[in-house]
């Protein structure tokens, strides 16, 4: 397929789809979208040179490629497997890259039904953030057959900025889920020890210092104590995003003889902070709720 006559189909143009979209545009492909949630986004793309199908139906029938990012499992099942979505209503070769966080029995389940369709679909969830997706840094685990990601990887190489190929259907949305599982119980830890530090008049600069000059260092670490000294409460993950995340993984690997108890008191740690209202709040929002509910420890006097 020629780059500048492939019809690029984007479902989901929200904090990260919109930077797919952009640097395909930037890569000489031709993008539809349609209207969804983040109104604002699509917009954007438009004037960036992107069509407006007026339909999911009209977009699935007019592209080569369709790329979803879908923000949950219900929108999945919707854009997938209702009457007016892609596996009813893709050309048969159409090639479909879903860079969702999603379950991989659904993915597998959709894999097999696309096959019957003459249709490839490969799992292709992200790692990075929206600003990574926005400059076409993103990474991107990819998942499928040989062919399919043979035909996917000039699309998927346009807007990320690594690629690590994982296995075959479904095995990129696995790899997500236990990378994400270890991130947010990385957070879940930090948000826990800068209360504790809090109760205790520690000074969080100096904690910061410690971790980072010990085997306490991360990412998460360097991502993390600079937002909470500052007061940042900007959105970088959502905290109801990464609930879900951590809800899929933990049916996921229930599945498993393993033991799981660390990553439930994780996934409990976050779920307390839905029960908050805090989901459209960024996961480092949890940190301000574990202060809130905390009492100082009390020090016995030395005798």
């Amino acid at each position: 397929m020629k780059t500048s006559e492939t019809q690029v189909g984007v479902v989901g143009a929200g904090r990260m789809g919109r930077g797919i979209a952009k640097n395909l545009l930037a890569g000489g492909y031709q993008v539809c979208v349609i209207k969804d949630r983040s109104t604002a986004f699509v917009d954007e793309l438009v004037q960036l040179g992107a069509t407006l199908e007026p339909s999911l139906t009209i977009l699935c029938e007019k592209s080569d490629v369709i790329i979803t990012c879908l923000p949950s499992i219900g929108a999945m099942i919707s854009v997938y497997e209702s009457k007016e979505g892609v596996i009813d209503n893709a050309r048969a070769g159409t090639v479909v890259i879903d860079c969702s966080t999603s379950d991989p029995a659904l993915t597998l389940r959709l894999h097999d039904a696309a096959s019957q369709r003459n249709i490839y679909l490969v799992d292709a969830p992200l790692l990075g953030s929206r600003q990574m997706a926005w400059d076409g840094q993103i990474g991107t685990v990819v998942g499928g057959t040989t062919a399919g990601l043979e035909l996917a990887m000039p699309i998927i190489n346009t807007f990320s900025g690594k690629v690590l190929p994982s296995g075959g259907p479904s095995t990129g949305h696995t790899v997500k889920l236990l990378n994400n599982a270890v991130t947010l119980t990385n957070s879940a830890i930090l948000f826990e020890a800068f209360a504790v530090a809090n109760t205790q008049g520690i000074d969080w600069k100096l904690l910061a210092e410690v971790m980072g000059s010990s085997g306490a260092a991360s990412q998460r670490l360097t991502a993390i104590a600079p937002k909470l000294m500052a007061g940042d409460k900007s959105v970088n993950f959502a905290l109801g995003t990464a609930t879900k995340d951590l809800t899929l993984y933990a049916g996921y690997v229930a599945q498993s003889s393993v033991p799981t108890g660390v990553s439930r008191a994780t996934l409990d740690q976050f779920q307390s902070g839905l029960s908050a209202g805090l989901a459209d709040e960024d996961v480092s929002s949890l940190a301000g709720m574990l202060i809130a509910g905390a009492k100082p420890i009390q020090k016995d006097e030395p005798q």
